[in-house]
């Protein structure tokens, strides 16, 4: 076997606390891909909010629950307000000469209005309204508990009805509706609601009534402004938050994968001397080389290999040897090595296990486990809320080195590592190493 002369290893001072250049790296990313996102949204609501509509009932006539209800046949009129408001800084939000505005008490049809003049808003919070009539042309029949509903709510003084607007189609998509729900007689307070679509709601064309002008009107005299249909403005926008939401949490996702990732130890035994079978006692002296990865892609702190450490070599579990490794630190993607020897003096070998080691020498295939133990060490001032901070030592243990194997090779193998209160130490250079049996 090839000797190798003992090496003087010094114990190094402890390093400076972990950095956390990296951290801030990774949160000032995050800041902006949020502050990002947050602009979007605001721009979007700001380009692309849309309109609201708002009906008020003014008056109703043909309606008087001692004069008019008694008949079987109502002609109610109603005298509305309709009113649009633009949320969107580029476009306008219109009423439609080609929209179609219902008056419905309990889902049926009592009245439908005169096509609006076309008016636009334009301009953020900017509101147009115009008044309309709806009327219920030849008459319409209400069933008896509708009837009697209405009679009681007008007897009362509560009765309230329900304004649905229709919006025309767009192409080939359907018509868009819209409910002004529970508006009372006389009451501007319903300029204040928005209209809301409300998939509870029933259709406003139960009860057969004349045909609104507009629905005889051709699409191509259909004239409209505003996203009806299928709103692409919004589709668009919400295509853009999506996308940037997506790169905001898969960015935030990578940063956690690409930071999180366990170190990689490995060992290697280059040559071993001292190993001599004859003599009742050993001196072993091994020459390592142990190699510190990082696969991360990005560090809040470097990962070190601390001062303290010590790498062990056992046989069958008796200890034969043990060194000192320096202080060894990687950043991201990073890997470094360095040379250790290990020595032990006096060492005896139950029978059981010299005997063992005797025939694997024999054949060529001794081998032998190495234990690199780096030992808890706890920072001072690493944050300001708590100036300790624990960094708990790690057990790195490499089965069956062998000696000699082509160190390539070996280095690629990795240790298995495990976490654990690991107490420094510095072994006596000079003097009988700990190890072995008496």
């Amino acid at each position: 076997m090839r000797r190798a002369a003992p090496i003087q290893v010094q114990p190094a001072e402890p390093g400076p606390p972990p950095r956390r250049c990296s951290a801030c790296v990774a949160v000032f990313i995050t800041f902006v891909i949020l502050s990002g996102l947050l602009f979007v949204l605001v721009l979007s609501a700001a380009l692309f909010g849309g309109q609201k509509y708002y009906v008020a009932i003014d008056t109703a006539s043909g309606l008087d629950p001692a004069t008019d209800l008694p008949w079987p046949v109502l002609t109610p009129e109603f005298n509305l307000t309709l009113r649009v408001t633009s949320w969107s800084v580029v476009g306008a939000a219109c009423l439609d000469p080609a929209m179609d505005v219902a008056v419905a008490y309990r889902g049926l049809a009592l009245a439908r209005a005169s096509p609006p003049p076309r008016v636009c808003a334009r301009g953020w919070g900017r509101t147009e309204q115009v008044p309309v009539v709806a009327s219920s042309g030849n008459g319409v029949r209400l069933p008896g508990f509708a009837l009697h509903g209405l009679e009681a709510d007008a007897w009362g003084g509560a009765v309230a009805f329900d304004v649905a607007l229709t919006m025309p189609p767009k192409g080939s998509d359907n018509r868009h509706q819209l409910w002004c729900r529970a508006v009372p007689v006389g009451d501007d307070g319903g300029l204040g609601i928005p209209c809301n679509a409300n998939s509870d709601m029933p259709a406003a064309t139960t009860i057969q009534m004349e045909a609104s002008p507009a629905d005889h009107w051709s699409p191509r005299h259909r004239r409209r402004c505003g996203c009806h249909g299928v709103n692409w403005c919004r589709v668009v926008s919400t295509a853009i938050v999506l996308l940037f939401v997506g790169l905001a949490v898969g960015g935030l996702f990578y940063l956690i994968a690409v930071s999180t990732r366990d170190l990689v130890y490995s060992a290697s035994i280059d040559a071993v001397s001292g190993l001599d079978l004859d003599h009742p006692t050993l001196d072993p002296v091994f020459n390592l080389t142990v190699r510190l990865s990082s696969q991360n892609q990005v560090t809040n702190y470097p990962n070190c290999i601390w001062p303290g450490t010590t790498v062990e070599v056992t046989y069958r579990g008796v200890q034969l040897a043990i060194g000192s490794v320096e202080q060894l630190c990687v950043g991201a993607r990073e890997t470094k090595e360095q040379h250790v020897v290990a020595w032990g003096a006096g060492v005896r070998l139950p029978g059981s296990a010299l005997d063992a080691l005797a025939a694997d020498a024999r054949r060529g295939a001794e081998a032998f486990d190495v234990a690199v133990k780096i030992p808890t060490v706890i920072h001072s001032g690493y944050h300001s809320y708590d100036p300790r901070h624990v960094h708990l030592g790690t057990l790195v243990s490499c089965m069956s080195r062998r000696v000699g194997d082509d160190p390539v090779a070996a280095l690629r193998t990795p240790c298995h590592a495990s976490s654990t209160d690991i107490a420094a130490s510095y072994p006596n250079k000079g003097r009988t190493q700990p190890g072995g049996a008496s």
